[in-house]
Order: C-alpha cells, then sequence, then structure tokens
C-alpha cells in the first residue's frame, strides 16, 4: 500500500496537495522503520569511511615519496658500485699485467704498460687474454727494456754538444727519459 492509497482510504480528498505540503515542510515518510536514525547512523560511518580513505590516500602518497626516495637511493648505491667494480677491474688488470712483465724480465714497467694502453683484456679466470702474442710483440718492439736484451748502439751526439747519447738514452728508465726532456727538450729531441 502507497501513501496515496493509505491517505484515500482515510478520507483525504486531495491527496496530491497533501503530499506536497509535506515536502515543502520536508516531512518524509518511508516504508522503513526508523528511517531518520538508521540515515543518521549510514551518513555519520559514510564520513569516518571518507576520512579513513583520506588517511589512507596520504600514506599511500608518503610511501610512495619514500619508494622513490629508495629507488634513487638504490640507482646513486648501483653507480657507486658500478665505479667501484670498474676501478677495482682496472687495478686488477694493471697488477696483473705488472706482475706478468716481471715475471719475463721488464725492467721499466711504468713505459711498458704505457706502450700497452688499453690494449689488455682478463679473461673469466683472471689471466690476460692474449699474453703469450702480446709479450711476444712487446719483446720485439722493446727487447731494450727486458733483462738480457739490452740494446746498445754506440751512436754519441756530435761533438760539443752536450746531454746524453743513444747509448745512454736506450738504458734510460721512462722515469730518466722524462726528467731529461723536461730538462732539455733539444738534448732529447736529438737522442730519439
Amino acid at each position: 500500500m502507497t501513501l496515496e492509497d493509505f491517505l484515500k482510504s482515510k478520507g483525504v480528498e486531495d491527496v496530491g496537495a497533501f503530499v506536497a505540503d509535506m515536502k515543502s515542510n520536508k516531512l518524509y515518510i518511508s516504508s522503513e522503520e526508523n528511517i531518520d536514525t538508521r540515515y543518521n547512523k549510514l551518513k555519520a560511518q559514510k564520513a569516518e569511511v571518507d576520512k579513513s580513505v583520506e588517511a589512507l590516500t596520504k600514506q599511500v602518497e608518503e610511501l610512495n615519496a619514500k619508494g622513490e626516495e629508495f629507488t634513487k637511493a638504490e640507482e646513486t648505491y648501483k653507480a657507486q658500485v658500478a665505479e667501484k667494480d670498474g676501478a677495482y677491474n682496472k687495478l686488477k688488470l694493471e697488477a696483473t699485467a705488472k706482475m706478468e712483465l716481471l715475471k719475463a724480465g721488464a725492467k721499466d714497467l711504468d713505459y711498458l704498460m704505457f706502450k700497452l694502453g688499453d690494449k689488455l683484456e682478463l679473461d673469466d679466470k683472471g689471466n690476460l687474454k692474449d699474453w703469450d702474442t702480446t709479450l711476444g710483440a712487446l719483446k720485439t718492439d722493446y727487447g731494450h727494456v727486458f733483462a738480457g736484451k739490452e740494446k746498445i748502439e754506440a751512436n754519441p751526439l756530435p761533438k760539443g754538444s752536450e746531454g746524453a747519447s743513444k747509448v745512454d738514452y736506450s738504458a734510460m728508465s721512462y722515469k730518466e727519459r722524462i726528467a731529461l726532456y723536461e730538462k732539455d727538450p733539444e738534448a732529447f729531441k736529438e737522442t730519439t
């Protein structure tokens, strides 16, 4: 039974006007019992849920911000690790090469390392790749830098000039050659 049917059964003649007056006076009827109380409880519960959602949204935003910070920190850490790994691998390569050069009887490690440049690589086992070939080429090209393979040329500078002779130059270490170049560039040019 609807409200209109109920009012007609009680003798109300103008049911439409009666319902309109109820609405204008904010009087509402429901088929549910205690609807005002239940509605107010639901409204309060919705307000609490909205507050909870807002608080959780803030927490999610904070966690996302912290996640970004952690991601940046992780990227920085990975970059530092990669940099240190690169430096370690470079030192390991240089140390291995110098040890092998010492075993081969090299006298001037710095000069030979300079001549090798970036040609060296380590294999999976930590050994130098193609070392025998590289060492053979070094001994052929720079044999005077290895023990027992001294190259002596009796080719002194012209008379009247002071400085090192070619014999002296070939016996000099790399550091001594640099010192000669810095001290007397003209004599250095004449000896090379």
